[in-house]
């Protein structure tokens, strides 16, 4: 996927470490490895080389890469090289074969939460 910096306000670099509280308006990019927290009412993305260790909290995520927290957004999408460790609570999620969650997956139907755990609802899966 190619890029430009100048579609994002905030954007974090592959190598870049940074830690903190990490709030923003408009869209962010992280492709280097951030410790703590991220809020915005607007939407990050997270690319193949990005890493979150922390909880998010965003209007929409778009993951390409690793997060280690639990995250609430509206809306969800996450690419074959996502994978969240972690809690997830969205309206909608969009996932591409290959796509991995391992925590708890949370969302709003009819104005509900419904909780599904991933490791009581799936027993087995045969492919045929």
């Amino acid at each position: 996927m190619k890029k430009s910096n100048k579609l994002f306000t905030v954007y974090i670099g592959p190598g870049s470490k940074l830690d903190g509280t990490f709030s923003f308006e408009g869209v962010g990019r992280i492709d280097g490895t951030f410790l703590g927290d991220v809020n915005s009412k607007d939407k990050l993305v997270i690319g193949e080389t990005g890493k979150i260790i922390g909880n998010v909290n965003v209007s929409e995520i778009i993951v390409y890469g690793t997060i280690e927290g639990n995250i609430i957004a509206e809306k969800t999408t996450m690419y074959n090289t996502g994978n969240i460790k972690g809690d997830l609570n969205t309206d909608t999620l969009v996932t591409q074969a290959g796509a991995f969650i391992d925590g708890k997956l949370s969302m709003r139907q009819k104005g509900k939460i419904s909780n599904i755990d991933s490791a009581k609802s799936v027993k087995s899966v045969k492919a045929v």
